[in-house]
């Protein structure tokens, strides 16, 4: 790989275990601020995965690339830092929702609701933040806006990650904590309540439609990052939730009105 890696630590996510490497023990700081939540230190034995990143810069007139390695695949090659410092966060991300154990990621913005967890499926882009975000101001519990961390019995636990608000041309804005816009983050283990399929349509109006168990579950399934890797796990713990919650569909318009009509949805379906 060239340029030489001096330096490694061994971390665990989520019963994921990954060591990293690095050639600038300077650089440990950036990477572990980066890590998932549930991280923490682990034993040198059963590392699952090895990232291997390699700082560039400056040399006389030459510019290098950092590079970042997955196992012996480049999976980042960038003059800025940041942009190489983002592909191992997401990279990471991605790796550990695949491969946790005992329990199934998927793609969903997550809050709490009165007792019970509300889902948001949705991949990059389709503006799960910013409906979190107004869901938190509107009182709900924050648990994540990129994944919903189901345990083995359908229930819900945080992801919580601080919030990635982004500028109205989709491109990234900052990362702050539900904290910080006076959002409370849930620690219990809720069971889920709601589904809601929805993705941000211009001047769309809220019109919600039922979905069967089916629909919903493979409304889920094709946000489920380890679906293809453990299929059958997969579905035992996705039917588990379909088969507590409500599902439904709709396109949204702005995202406060919507955080609105979710809140009341669940009111609705909850008390009958």
């Amino acid at each position: 790989m060239g340029r030489g890696l001096c330096t490694i630590f061994l971390w665990s996510s989520y019963g994921v275990q990954y060591g990293v490497r690095v050639g600038d023990p300077s650089l440990i700081p950036e990477l572990m601020m980066r890590l998932p939540p549930e991280s923490g230190p682990t034993n040198p034995s059963g590392v699952d995965s090895v990232f291997s990143f390699i700082l560039g810069g400056r040399q006389g007139r030459i510019r290098n690339y950092h590079l970042l390695y997955w196992n012996h695949t480049g999976i980042a090659r960038s003059h800025d830092l940041n942009d190489a410092l983002d592909a191992f966060e997401s990279f990471l991300r991605v790796t550990v929702a695949s491969s946790a154990r005992g329990k199934v990621f998927v793609h969903a913005g997550v809050v709490g609701w009165r007792g019970r967890g509300i889902l948001i499926p949705g991949r990059s882009h389709s503006g799960k933040t910013t409906l979190v975000k107004e869901l938190l101001n509107a009182g709900a519990t924050y648990y994540s806006d990129e994944y919903a961390v189901l345990e083995g019995d359908g229930r819900v636990s945080a992801f919580a990650k601080p919030l990635s608000l982004r500028n109205e041309d989709g491109s990234p804005l900052i990362d702050v904590s539900a904290e910080s816009i006076g959002g409370d983050i849930g620690k219990a283990r809720l069971p889920v309540g709601l589904v809601v399929a929805t993705e941000f349509e211009r001047d769309a109006h809220w019109r919600p439609r039922s979905l069967s168990s089916g629909q919903g579950l493979l409304v889920l399934l094709q946000n489920t990052p380890s679906a293809r890797r453990s299929p059958a796990r997969a579905l035992v713990v996705l039917k588990r939730v379909v088969t507590m919650a409500a599902i439904v569909e709709t396109k949204r318009g702005e995202a406060a009105h919507a955080a609105a009509q979710v809140l009341r949805q669940a009111e609705q379906i909850w008390t009958n």
